[in-house]
């Protein structure tokens, strides 16, 4: 008997199946990478040569922390156990007392190293070295104010304290226009002109001077574009890129104030 020829609907269903295949590996290829939060912190960490070895363990625990309170209904955890085996494989161990980093939680205050604290701070006759270290600090994470002694979250009083870390380039202002020198809450919408085709609004800076917006104008410091003028508000798209190499985007609104409002 003559072979019969296969079907053509089976060459149909592999020519699909290969043409998935293509894009899902030209996805992949193209999709901008993002780092585990451990590997992107370890990378910054590693790269600070200003700041000793304990301090940055030190620092590692505080922001591993303040990443599971994120997940974790802002909450510390009761012990430094809960970040095994997500953030460390053990409980992270205090190079200056040779025994786990101590640790306590008050409410949603936490402290971490207060023993080794005592151990490895400087005598009194150097101060500077201590305020230069503070300083490092300072710039890799804004939101670890803390004491030379210990490190204490208190969300009391800060901005915005679950928010994601940023470790993001700092911003380059080099051939931005004046209006994208100031941030969003530095702006206030004045006025804006309807009946004359072209939506136009007013924009004041906290130094007085007013700048006139349209559809696309850019502002403020993480890449804004206006994208509605409504009668009592602008709407702005602003783009940013987290420290793990993420784009995101977020919608913030300037809404216009009237006479006697407070700011």
């Amino acid at each position: 008997m003559p072979r019969k020829k296969p079907s053509s609907s089976i060459y149909v269903l592999i020519g699909v199946f290969v043409l998935l295949l293509v894009a899902q590996v030209a996805i992949r290829m193209t999709r901008p990478e993002v780092k585990p939060f451990t590997e992107a912190l370890d990378e910054k960490l590693s790269a600070r040569d200003d700041i000793d070895s304990r301090r940055k363990d030190l620092m590692k625990v505080q922001l591993s922390v303040r990443d599971w309170m994120v997940k974790n209904g802002n909450t510390p955890p009761n012990t430094l156990a809960a970040l095994v085996p997500e953030y460390f494989p053990s409980i992270p161990i205090d190079p200056a007392t040779g025994k786990p980093f101590s640790y306590s939680v008050d409410g949603k205050i936490f402290r971490v190293g207060q023993e080794g604290n005592k151990l490895s701070q400087p005598d009194k006759g150097a101060p500077e070295a201590l305020t230069a270290e503070e300083e490092a600090e300072t710039q890799l994470v804004a939101m670890l104010d803390e004491e030379p002694e210990e490190f204490v979250y208190d969300p009391a009083e800060k901005r915005d304290p679950f928010a994601p870390f940023n470790f993001a380039p700092e911003i380059d202002t080099e051939g931005k226009t004046e209006l994208e020198q100031f941030s969003i809450g530095q702006l206030r919408l004045t006025a804006v002109l309807e009946g004359f085709g072209d939506p136009k609004a007013i924009v004041e800076s906290s130094t007085g001077k007013g700048f006139t917006v349209r559809l696309g104008t850019h502002i403020g410091q993480k890449n804004g574009v206006v994208t509605e003028i409504l009668p009592n508000k602008l709407v702005i798209v602003e783009t940013e890129t987290s420290f793990t190499g993420e784009t995101k985007t977020n919608t913030v609104e300037l809404k216009l104030r009237i006479p006697g409002q407070q700011k």
